[in-house]
């Protein structure tokens, strides 16, 4: 008889087939890391091949379920082998739980380990929590399914070189074989619970008692699940679609093709292309780095010299934005094989949907949209060598929501990047804090960004990273890009000198705090260009447009002159998406005020690439409606900004900004109640037994739990 683990015709729809592609994967996966994990394992009280045997075991049994009748008579039913039937009880049930339970008969309950194979089995597919709620039906069945003696057997016995990972004395051997394996009990009201609820409570309580001896490591359980996941995951796909486990390129890859891409960029025919200092102070460091330097240093850059310093590995780039998302994805996609990144936030669908349109024009719809949920899927557990993601994905792992055991795996020896970690208040810096801690648990290096950053803040990213000092891209603070002045004028003061500056052929940006001023500024100036200089074209970019819009908008800005500015947009209006979103340069930038660092930011923006010496940013009040729900826990932050800007004006060096922004922030306290509120939830959460089990938030939720950051 052949069995089937997947409703494909030939060899490979076989069980047999599906589980050698595990194992094969498998064991890719753990030689790959196993410099790492001969490193971590000391830890947990295991040697690699410990850790590796618990893995495998788990791949070995994860489908032997699979082999009962109500899943192949499914199988064969789908292949047109046999007859339909209506959805009951009989004809769906979860195929983990005759696995786990078959393996739960191997635990030695007296050997004072804990089964993390068995839970691993049991959660590959479907959420693990306290109630067992994704077994509901299964515990309710009157008839729940079983696997026979000869079914055991075939899952067994059928390659002899995997004997070796399980017990062969006649004792366990025996307990596999054991006709009450499948036997329910009575409760305590004398009715008769059926073998999986009888199964799930022993488990619980055994596993979970706070009087048990036998207490779970959650790192160890959420690597074993995630590498069984993994495995099972990709061998499910076919072999043209599977994601590679690392990419491919190092740091002399790295280096060619930045000087590739800085030579097109600058259109010379003999370019003297070199790495700045700072860029090359970050390619040395083999450890964690707290990095701080202007816009336009290199950031980017640096941090991946960094990231594959000493080979390929894997990258995750968290980012605080979508859009800033969207546009870091763009850019690893020209370092890395396109097919080695991925990307995921709240909008990714929408946006790889999009993208997939416009370069797919001539395919089949259908096709297409399930190619990119297939894709979108496997980025949302940061499967990707190469992950771009706004921060709360990676935050939500926190909470043991959804994806967490595969979020945890991908820090694992990973080189992880949060870029612009100015943009979050203490309550997502303390996620973000207890984050790192637990990446630098599981081997992976941090490296923390920022072109602004005040001291306390420093101070707290130097303790948490073990780094003595900053790397602080000096070459660059002397820089003076434009000049800057405070205004107590309103923005409608401002019509003439934007008008002249129009005329004289040079790029405005104007910038406020909401999109309902975005879009009033933008129709008047609509009609003030009209009426005065209908050649000039203006633009508006926020973040409602929808993804198609942005795109198209993004892509005129980005079609750049020699001076980096747009070519087809004379005006822009546009909200605080433009501080850390794009690589774009204007002449003149009307600013509303902000807090210190974002205003920083958005100046970023004014002459960026330094080939003017006509560069003016001019910051005008803000307005209540801004103050009241935009920025209402920065009153005191806003009044220092203010008075900071009227004390200087005029040409102002990078170095002069620090200086101003950390007389903006000397009193900042990051230990507040919102940061206190942070660290508590993340340790509720994770305290006892319960923290291998999976939380019952859903993934909107568990995200807005994550991250206050305003994507505006």
């Amino acid at each position: 008889m052949t069995f089937y683990a997947k409703p494909i015709e030939g060899a490979e729809g076989t069980y047999r087939y599906h589980v050698e592609a595990c194992f094969e994967i498998v064991s890719k996966y753990l030689e790959l890391h196993r410099e790492t994990l001969e490193r971590l394992c000391p830890a947990w009280g295991l040697t690699f091949d410990g850790f590796a045997l618990l893995c495998r075991r788990a791949v070995f049994f994860h489908d032997l379920g699979k082999l009962g009748d109500v899943f192949q008579s499914n199988m064969r039913r789908l292949l047109g082998y046999g007859e339909g039937g209506a959805r009951n009880g009989r004809r769906w049930f979860r195929h983990e739980l005759l696995s786990a339970r078959i393996l739960y008969q191997l635990w030695d309950k007296r050997s004072g380990t804990f089964p993390y194979d068995v839970w691993a089995v049991l959660g590959h597919h479907k959420r693990l929590d306290v109630g067992w709620t994704s077994f509901r039906r299964e515990r309710e069945d009157l008839d729940p399914d079983e696997l026979t003696t000869e079914q055991i057997s075939f899952g067994l016995a059928f390659d002899e070189k995997w004997r070796e990972l399980l017990p062969q004395d006649e004792k366990s051997l025996k307990r596999l074989f054991d006709d009450r394996i499948f036997e329910g009990r009575r409760s305590y009201d004398d009715d008769e619970i059926n073998w999986v609820e009888t199964f799930l409570i022993d488990l619980r309580e055994r596993c979970l008692a706070k009087t048990s001896p036998v207490k779970p490591n959650r790192s160890l359980s959420a690597l074993v699940r995630g590498i069984l996941g993994y495995a099972d995951w990709t061998a499910s796909a076919r072999p043209e679609e599977r994601l590679r486990i690392h990419h491919t390129v190092d740091n002399d890859l790295l280096n060619e093709e930045i000087r590739k891409k800085i030579e097109r960029k600058r259109k010379l025919e003999d370019p003297r292309y070199a790495k700045r200092p700072f860029q090359e102070a970050c390619e040395k460091v083999s450890g964690n780095i707290l990095a701080i330097a202007p816009t336009g240093s290199g950031k980017t850059e640096a941090s991946l010299l960094w990231a594959t310093k000493d080979g390929p590995c894997k990258v995750l780039f968290l980012m605080p934005t979508k859009v800033t998302s969207n546009s870091i994805y763009e850019r690893m996609r020209t370092y890395f094989d396109p097919k080695d990144c991925g990307i995921s936030h709240s909008g990714a669908g929408a946006f790889l949907a999009l993208r997939a349109e416009k370069k797919m024009q001539d395919f089949d719809q259908e096709d297409m949209q399930e190619d990119v949920f297939k894709m979108l899927r496997q980025y949302k557990a940061f499967m990707a060598p190469v992950m771009v993601a706004t921060v709360d994905q990676l935050l939500t792992a926190n909470f043991n929501v959804g994806d967490w055991c595969f979020k945890e795996l991908a820090t694992m020896g990973a080189s992880v990047i949060f870029d612009e970690i100015h943009a979050y208040e203490p309550y997502t810096l303390a996620l973000i804090t207890e984050t790192i801690r637990r990446i630098k648990a599981l081997g992976g290096r941090v490296m923390v960004m920022s072109a602004t950053m005040p001291q306390k803040l420093r101070e707290h990213f130097q303790t948490l990273l073990d780094v003595d000092a900053p790397i602080v891209a000096e070459e660059l603070m002397d820089r003076c890009k434009c000049s800057w002045e405070y205004r107590e004028d309103p923005l409608e003061a401002f019509n003439e000198e934007i008008l002249q500056a129009l005329e004289l052929g040079h790029k405005v940006a104007i910038v406020v705090n909401t999109v309902k001023e975005a879009q009033s500024v933008y129709l008047r100036w609509k009609d003030i260009l009209l009426d005065r200089l209908p050649q000039k074209t203006i633009m508006c970019y926020h973040s409602n447009f929808i993804m198609q819009d942005r795109d198209e908008k993004e892509a005129k800005l980005l079609d750049k002159d020699e001076e980096g500015r747009p070519m087809t947009v004379d005006l822009l209006v546009a909200t605080q998406v433009i501080e850390v979103s794009l690589d774009i340069s204007f002449d003149l930038m009307l600013s509303e005020c902000a807090p210190f660092d974002d205003l920083i930011q958005r100046a970023g923006r004014c002459n960026r690439f330094g080939r003017t010496k006509e560069g003016r940013f001019v910051v005008f009040p803000i307005s209540d409606v801004a103050k009241r729900y935009v920025y209402k826990d920065a009153g005191a932050i806003l009044r220092r900004t203010m008075e900071t800007l009227q004390e200087c004006s005029g040409p102002i060096s990078e170095r002069q900004l620090s200086e101003m922004l950390e007389k903006v922030y000397h009193d900042l306290q990051i230990y507040d109640d919102l940061y206190r509120d942070g660290q508590d939830l993340v340790h509720r959460i994770l305290e006892g037994g319960s923290q291998i089990m999976d939380t019952t938030l859903d993934d909107d939720t568990a995200g807005r739990l994550a991250t206050r950051a305003v994507d505006v």
